[in-house]
């Protein structure tokens, strides 16, 4: 189909379909595309109209959603994740004295993926939980978040001491491999770590080693709030078992 009404009319029947015509994350992209290359290539003018209604319609459709696209990149991401410092202004820790106070523990990686999936969710319609990816070889791996609009995986990590930024990078660096290789739908990773120990004199030197690993074009590390106790109970201390790189 090459005419901008008999294309503006397929993308209106796989819109409003149940079923599974295309795929989403190609097709739908080149119908997209036709349809504007063919508008500006037609006589609008010649146009009955609800031939015209219907195209209109089409390439409003389109816009909007290009437009939508543009602005939640990768970077509107990263600046999305580097405002968790800010946001934790209101994180809730009260005083000994209150009668019945409240307290927010942020003791394990857990934690901090339920505090990530209520800021990405705000922002992305298509943010998926805990992704699980084509295995490789005998593994299988899981990344923590995926937005797969975007192509990009998010990986939550927690540091409970200064030391254990030395195990995050081999962690991060063995299972990067793993992600995306065997993944049409993902293309780039973010690193997101979380430092109960406040080393921020480690910071820098773990964003350089991840940076430099293929695939990965973002690292974003953050410190605990102040209000929030240095020491974490023995029992917090044991991080939960995942899913990704286990042999079968």
């Amino acid at each position: 189909m090459n005419e901008p009404v008999e294309l503006a009319t397929a993308r209106w029947m796989i819109a409003t379909s149940t079923g599974t015509l295309i795929d989403p994350d190609t097709d739908a992209r080149v119908l997209q595309q036709r349809i504007i290359w063919a508008l500006l290539h037609c006589d609008t003018e010649r146009l009955a109209v609800p031939r015209a209604a219907l195209l209109y319609r089409a390439v409003s459709d389109v816009l909007y959603s290009s437009i939508d696209q543009l602005i939640l990149s990768r970077s509107h991401l990263s600046r999305v994740l580097r405002r968790f410092e800010a946001a934790m202004l209101r994180w809730r820790w009260d005083r000994d004295e209150l009668r019945h106070p409240i307290r927010w523990e942020i003791s394990s990686e857990r934690e901090v993926q339920d505090i990530l999936w209520i800021i990405l969710r705000s922002v992305f319609d298509d943010v998926k939980d805990e992704e699980t990816l084509p295995k490789v070889g005998h593994s299988s791996y899981r990344a923590d978040f995926g937005l797969p609009q975007l192509g990009i995986l998010i990986e939550a990590k927690y540091a409970y001491k200064g030391a254990d930024f030395k195990e995050i990078e081999r962690q991060v660096m063995v299972d990067a491999v793993g992600y995306l290789n065997k993944t049409d739908v993902y293309k780039e990773i973010v690193v997101f770590i979380y430092d109960h120990s406040s080393s921020v004199e480690r910071h820098d030197l773990t964003r350089q080693a991840l940076m430099g690993v293929s695939g990965i074009t973002d690292v974003v590390i953050v410190s605990r709030p102040g209000m929030l106790p240095a020491e974490i109970p023995r029992s917090a201390r044991t991080p939960r078992k995942r899913a990704s790189a286990s042999p079968l």
